[in-house]
């Protein structure tokens, strides 16, 4: 089962992040009525703990209507007498741009806006005192750069102090920093044990990442998918969504488990609805070519890859923006492609940028939509992409979103060629015969191109000859 990318992201699941560090010790059960009112008035005596569960309450809608300016109200109150909890989920709040609440005036931040910095403020407090979830979310801090310098030092540190006291956050913390060495220090041993550890106390987070130890075979592990797969497993039933993803791929592979497509399918569907744009993208593929061989179904992968594109999927971005030109499932709409394709060109797409200026073309050579298309091919080829730098020259040759100048497209076509591209060999050579340009120079980019079997090339030295 080979790893879809590397594992380097796995820093971003670190256990002091927003999802993992746990709250404290919240209130899970609805309050009654007489218990909210016996709060309410030990909390307006100013007693610590009922301040900070009568903010439970309101944070979480137990009991009382859920309101968050509410819930920061109390919890700041009962922060400010040193309660660890209170400090802890406020720093939450303060990552959610909940913090401030009601109190925007008083604590100079506008209401909404998340506050990283109060945030660690909070954190620090709370890990000094003691507090080992506290702990886990400054270490994140640290690692992250969220309300203060990134420092991994500090955030080995932190890690270091509450994996010792058994959290199972801080050990998945300090074994992806262990086995990335983002402190300088790497040891793959330590970092598999401190994941296993936190995988078997049940963190799903952490279980995920351990079966992907496995499918990489990260020493001292072994190449192991079938113990891959029952990680990815227990982690997908805990509602972890990159983990139902890949139990969905291994479920449709084979990998680990015998094959299971409707079962893959189940799972690659859970994990798009609950947002993962790269699920969304493979059922859309899948209804675009069923495995079992039924006929196409456009229309729902249309809408799977919506979904994907929504989330930031650059060639779903792209494949709507063909659906919607065509009319591939849906009515042809060419203001719904360009607009898909420009979205995907913007975030690096070459194909979605050539796709774009053809049809923008489409709309006339200087339309507004073909000089937006070209500025999006200008873009890639300026970041070294040869097949944008290649089309931007033809735009630039032919007067296509640009006023017509070959001289212009020289320069960008001479950067296909440098890349080896037969066809930018070809069309280098033509140019510089076009403008006047060094003609044996000319003749050995065409000869180049033709040593590479392009076959224009090949065509004109047999008519020079």
């Amino acid at each position: 089962m080979a790893l879809s990318g590397p594992i380097s992201w796995f820093i971003n699941l670190v256990g002091g992040g927003v999802e993992e560090a746990p709250p404290g010790p919240a209130a899970r059960t609805p309050r009654s009525p007489s218990e909210i009112r016996r709060l309410s008035r030990a909390a307006s005596r100013g007693d610590a703990t009922a301040q900070r569960e009568l903010g439970e309450a309101y944070l979480s809608g137990l009991g009382v209507p859920e309101n968050t300016a509410e819930a920061a109200r109390w919890l700041n109150l009962s922060a400010a007498q040193g309660e660890n909890t209170a400090r802890l989920l406020l720093a939450m709040m303060h990552l959610r741009g909940q913090g401030h609440g009601a109190s925007e005036e008083l604590f100079g931040a506008a209401k909404g806006e998340p506050d990283p910095a109060e945030a660690a403020r909070l954190a620090l407090a709370a890990a000094e005192a003691g507090d080992v979830a506290a702990m886990s979310l400054l270490a994140w801090l640290a690692a992250t750069g969220q309300g203060m310098e990134a420092d991994p030092a500090l955030a080995a540190r932190w890690y270091g102090k509450a994996a010792e006291m058994g959290q199972p956050q801080a050990k998945l913390g300090l074994g992806l920093m262990r086995l990335h060495a983002t402190d300088g220090i790497e040891d793959k041993a330590l970092a598999c044990r401190l994941i296993a550890e936190a995988s078997e106390a049940g963190l799903a987070t952490a279980q995920y990442v351990h079966g992907t130890l496995y499918e990489a075979a990260v020493p001292p592990l072994p190449f192991d998918e079938a113990k891959a797969f029952e990680l990815y497993r227990r982690a997908a039933d805990a509602g972890l969504r990159p983990a139902c993803a890949r139990l969905g791929l291994a479920l449709l592979k084979g990998w680990g488990t015998p094959a299971n497509p409707v079962e893959g399918e189940r799972w690659l569907r859970r994990a798009a609805l609950a947002g993962d744009a790269e699920a969304a993208a493979m059922v859309g593929d899948m209804q675009m070519s069923p495995a079992d061989g039924s006929p196409a179904n456009p229309i729902e992968a249309l809408n799977w890859y919506r979904i994907a594109a929504e989330s930031g999927h650059a060639v779903a971005m792209r494949v709507l923006g063909l659906m919607y030109h065509r009319g591939t499932g849906t009515a042809p709409s060419p203001q719904d492609a360009m607009h898909w394709l420009d979205r995907a060109a913007e975030r690096g797409d070459a194909e979605a940028a050539a796709s774009l200026i053809r049809i923008a073309a489409g709309l006339g050579p200087d339309s507004a939509e073909a000089r937006g298309a070209a500025d999006r091919l200008e873009a890639l080829a300026e970041r070294g992409d040869a097949q944008s730098a290649f089309n931007y020259a033809v735009c630039l040759r032919n007067g296509v979103g640009r006023a017509a100048d070959p001289a212009a497209a020289l320069p960008w076509m001479r950067r296909v060629a440098e890349a080896g591209r037969a066809d930018g060999q070809f069309w280098y050579g033509r140019l510089l015969l076009e403008t006047g340009g060094d003609a044996t120079e000319a003749w050995q980019s065409i000869s180049d191109a033709a040593e590479q079997g392009h076959e224009e090339a090949r065509q004109a030295l047999a008519q020079r000859a």
